[in-house]
Parts: C-alpha cells; structure tokens; sequence
C-alpha cells in the first residue's frame, strides 16, 4: 500500500509538471516578410503570428522603410478574426517606421495589409496582404 502511494505522488507530480510545461507551450509559430516597392521606394513587411494552446495568440505585423522619403509614409492594419467575423482590428501609419500587436485567446485568423501612401493624398500607393490561420 506504501509503495502504490507512492507511485500515486510520482505520478501526479510528474503530471503536474507536464501540465505546466504545456499551459505556456506554443503550438505554431510562423513568420511571413516581404518587400513593398513604389518607383525607387523600398519598405519591408513582416507579419509574426505565435498560436498557443492554453494562452493567448499573438501577432506583430509591421512596415518598415528601408529608404524613407519625404511625402511617403507606411501603414499597417492588423486585423483579429474569430469564428468566421473580424473582431476587431489596430492600424498604424508612420513616416518610417509603423507596427502593431495584438494578444487574444482563441483567435481564428490574424491578417494584415501594408501599404506605402502618398502623405498628401493619404492614397495607398501599394499594397501587400498577409494571413495566418
């Protein structure tokens, strides 16, 4: 009996570890980049998507000139989706530098635009969309 409850104890404790282990793991982690070209323009974008089993999903979407200019701007629009609806979404534009992140349990899709806009005419002069589900 003293040896069963034992086990017992050892077995339950190596579970509790094994849970704990896994409450923080990360499922998938996938990183999507590119680059954006306007005329002699050039900006980089990334979107980073870590899906987690027990935690929140995170995302990181940027854009990022490699050679700004006066009158140009880039933009990114994160967008957060779950069962089947955009729940809510988080935009940045900067002059050289634009990024955004969100963090939320049980997301379905993570998808974002980036742009080079005109600053003066606010348009989008070129566009690149990226998913993650």
């Amino acid at each position: 009996m003293m040896k069963l409850n034992k086990n017992l104890k050892t077995i339950a404790m190596s579970l509790g570890i094994g849970l704990t282990l896994l409450a923080g793991a990360n499922v998938y982690a996938a990183t999507q980049t590119g680059t954006l070209t306007y005329k002699d323009l050039e900006a980089r974008y990334k979107l980073d998507v870590d899906w987690n089993w027990f935690d929140n999903d995170n995302a990181v979407a940027e854009t990022k000139f490699v050679n700004p200019k006066s009158g140009y701007k880039v933009a990114v629009r994160l967008e957060m989706w779950k069962n089947g609806k955009m729940q809510g979404y988080k935009y940045q534009e900067d002059k050289k530098w634009a990024q955004v992140t969100y963090s939320w349990t049980g997301v379905d899709v993570y998808q974002s635009r980036h742009s080079i806009n005109d600053v003066s005419t606010n348009k989008e002069l070129v566009v690149r969309s990226l998913r993650d589900d």
